[in-house]
């Protein structure tokens, strides 16, 4: 996939709001996008997820972590 844009900030926000328009598409709730913690850091987009069981329900998390890269990205950089 090839993100066009102004520059790198530009495309991470593409890649930002597609990703969490796909969520949104995945029946994720709770979407946070650039969610700021204690100490300064950012983490992307945050989401859950919650699906019935015979137990009751189950809510899983999701943090998201988006960067827009000028070349592919090889499984060594992805570990």
């Amino acid at each position: 996939m090839w993100i066009l844009g102004n520059s790198s900030d530009d495309r991470g926000t593409q890649l930002e709001v597609l990703t969490a328009d796909l969520l949104t598409a995945m029946e994720y709730t709770n979407i946070v996008k650039n969610r700021v913690g204690p100490g300064g850091e950012e983490i992307d987009i945050t989401a859950e997820y919650t699906r019935q069981t015979f137990a009751g329900s189950h809510t899983q998390k999701l943090m998201c972590e988006c960067k827009a890269y000028k070349t592919r990205v090889d499984i060594n950089h992805w570990l």
